[in-house]
């Protein structure tokens, strides 16, 4: 009774949590939401472009050259 009295609370104070989040992200600019959302994936692009480059094996090498070039709408 006491977990379920407990995690009702916690589902509610998130919702609250959420909806004071949403109304402050409604109330910026949209630039400025758009802004906020490259900086939060600037940290996981950076991340992944150390780790890629940082593999140095022949394997690795050898998928990176033969990959195929990028077609897009059909056009290379």
């Amino acid at each position: 009774m006491v977990e379920s009295l407990m995690r009702l609370t916690s589902f509610i104070s998130s919702g609250f949590f959420g909806a004071t989040v949403d109304l402050i992200f409604t109330a910026l600019p949209q630039e400025l939401i758009i802004a906020i959302a490259e900086l939060a994936l600037l940290g996981t692009i950076g991340n992944r472009l150390v780790i890629s480059f940082a593999s140095t094996t022949q394997q690795d090498k050898l998928r990176i050259a033969s990959n195929k070039p990028l077609a897009l709408f059909k056009v290379s």
